[in-house]
């Protein structure tokens, strides 16, 4: 009977009686009656909901108290929220309490599996996409892409950014690709699916039927070759999904005739393809849909109406996967890890249990630990650097030697902050020490109060929630998108290096007598070289995300640069350096315009 009760009619007093009455009875109340109080717009004792999660308390003080928590407001509209019903709740007190910007980016960041969510919010959308920056898109498909294109609006939006969308006549892809439009768009976008693109003849030999396929996998391929070759513009495009019901059961991916088989070879010829050509950028269908059943990728009644080649929960995935690498193509992913050690880089607490009694090997608890280490070396490798940020005797760093199950060196990490000094206070030390700005930082720690303490001093740093159980960190930290790539760099895999042998360079710029001492001390050697296909998308990173010795901050895409490149008249030129402590990769890059027998630097 509880359970089917309205709580929102139910009088404010009626339940403060009913609490009282359980606690002098000496019983607790359940936990979804908290849980539904608070959605319905109650206010429960703070000490009933301590373990609760954060955007429950919230919607608790929002209920009962006159004080608005602008910094937990942030952090609540940016999480993804599983109950929908706190969700709605959350929306709806956040926007009555003047909290309508954080209102919306809840919404938005929640849309994909909500879109109901984004109804009390539709008039702030509207005024705050006029405030971001527009990116035209040309969208083409074998398939109908219309409602692909309306769930790109709001899902770009949630990535900041406002569209102008251009949907090419159905089915005309490879005329697209072999005239594509330069100028009048910033991106192409390709929404692929294996029935638009290729239907089976089941009348056919298995091997004139792989034939087929591959003359169809070729055409596409030529195409987009070809758009390469003549735009200058990137152009994004999904891996085809595998099929949840295959052709031929257990020999589907065996036999050329199977639905899994066929799909495989496309993706090989698409994952080939995009490895030569930098302004081709896959996204994986099976990541972007990966929280919707296989069953539940498509509608077949809505196919076969109209062609629409995935339900409506996987086009908003699929819209959302295209936004967020957008993003990573504009923005980039984060540059450096900052991760707590206690708790958080293994278990226990090293003042207190020692070296030898911190809890990582391959038992458990110690063996999640060890996978959360392992899951840093990967980030490392795909190019983000490491650094140690703890609140904690210096010694602690003498664990990554002496304790036998950590897999990490003090050597893996840059720089670290070991002390009983204010995190927010010591990543501001390890911005200026690594210089990056704050916004490059991913904070790591297990403590809530730390992970405030951090989203409230220093708001630039991307603090996500450290999920309570160890061992579900490894997984949750390879599904956080920020730090996704939607490229790999040679320099990114070295990145780590490159930044040691920087600080090996001014600590030795520390102890030199005088400056001209320590310059003559590092050899230093610079190799001029003009940037070509394999270094471009370095050097748009850089002209990206450079902002110091760039004065005029203009930025230059990879578009813009492969035009100059493209352009008799223009040069685009790189810097590599290297000293006694290494190869610092490079570090360099400069525009050049040519006029007869001069050349002149370009402002950049």
């Amino acid at each position: 009977m509880l359970q089917s009760i309205d709580w929102a009619k139910v009088d404010s007093e009626k339940i403060t009686n009913m609490l009282t009455s359980l606690d002098e009875a000496g019983k607790k109340a359940p936990p979804w009656l908290l849980n539904a109080l608070i959605t319905s717009g109650h206010a429960v004792d703070d000490a009933k909901i301590e373990r609760f999660s954060l955007p429950l308390k919230f919607l608790n003080r929002l209920n009962g108290s006159d004080d608005v928590d602008q910094t937990s407001a942030i952090d609540v509209a940016s999480r993804l929220i599983d109950d929908k019903d706190l969700t709605r709740a959350l929306i709806k007190r956040m926007k009555e309490r003047g909290l309508a910007g954080e209102a919306l980016q809840l919404a938005l960041t929640n849309w994909a599996s909500s879109p109901q969510l984004m109804r009390p919010v539709a008039s702030t959308l509207k005024h705050h996409v006029e405030g971001l920056p527009e990116v035209k898109l040309r969208v083409l498909g074998f398939s109908t892409t219309h409602p692909f294109c309306e769930d790109l609006a709001p899902a770009f939006a949630g990535a900041g950014f406002k569209t102008d969308i251009v949907e090419a006549n159905f089915g005309e892809v490879i005329p697209e690709l072999l005239r594509p439009v330069d100028g009048a768009y910033d991106a192409y976008i390709l929404l692929l699916d294996m029935a638009g693109f290729h239907a089976p003849d089941w009348r056919l030999e298995t091997s004139a039927g792989t034939q087929m396929l591959n003359d169809r996998i070729d055409l596409i391929v030529s195409a987009l070759a070809s758009f390469a070759s003549q735009s200058s513009l990137p152009i994004f495009i999904n891996t085809v999904s595998m099929a949840p019901t295959p052709a031929i059961g257990f020999l589907d991916q065996q036999l050329g005739d199977g639905s899994n088989a066929s799909i495989k070879l496309v993706n090989e010829r698409l994952c080939d393809l995009a490895s030569q050509q930098n302004q081709i950028v896959l996204i994986d269908s099976f990541v972007a849909m990966n929280t919707i059943a296989p069953a539940n990728w498509s509608d077949p009644k809505m196919w076969f109406y109209g062609r629409i080649p995935y339900s409506a929960d996987a086009t908003r995935a699929l819209a959302d996967g295209f936004a967020r690498a957008w993003r990573a193509e504009k923005k980039g992913p984060p540059k450096v890890l900052a991760i707590d050690l206690d708790n958080t880089m293994w278990g226990g607490i090293f003042g207190e249990d020692g070296v030898h009694g911190l809890q990582c090997g391959d038992d458990f608890p110690g063996n999640a630990f060890k996978a959360m280490q392992s899951e840093f070396l990967r980030l490392k490798k795909q190019g983000m650097i490491l650094a140690i940020l703890s609140k904690n005797d210096p010694v602690a760093i003498t664990a990554f030697a002496d304790h036998p199950g950590i897999i990490l060196d003090e050597d893996d990490f840059v720089a670290h902050r070991i002390n009983w000094t204010p995190k927010p206070q010591n990543i501001r030390e390890l911005a200026t020490e690594i210089n990056v700005g704050l916004d490059s930082f991913v904070f790591l720690d297990d403590s809530p109060h730390e992970r405030e303490a951090m989203r409230a001093l220093a708001p630039q740093v991307y603090t996500p929630e450290l999920p309570d159980a160890p061992a579900r960190r490894p997984g949750w930290l390879r599904s956080l998108s920020k730090t996704w790539p939607i490229r790999l760099t040679k320099e990114d895999a070295e990145r780590s290096s490159m930044y040691q042998a920087r600080r090996k360079a001014s600590l030795m710029q520390s102890s030199a007598a005088s400056f001209e001492d320590y310059l003559a001390g590092l050899e230093q050697k610079l190799t001029l070289e003009e940037v070509s296909q394999a270094t471009l998308p370095r050097i748009a990173q850089m002209h990206q995300k450079t902002n110091q010795f760039n004065l005029t901050t203009k930025r230059f895409d990879e578009s813009d640069l492969k035009a100059m490149m493209e352009d008799e008249h223009q040069m685009v030129v790189l810097g590599r350096a290297n000293d006694k402590f290494g190869d610092h990769g490079i570090s360099i890059c400069a525009t050049i315009a040519i006029e007869g027998d001069k050349a002149e630097l370009k402002p950049c």
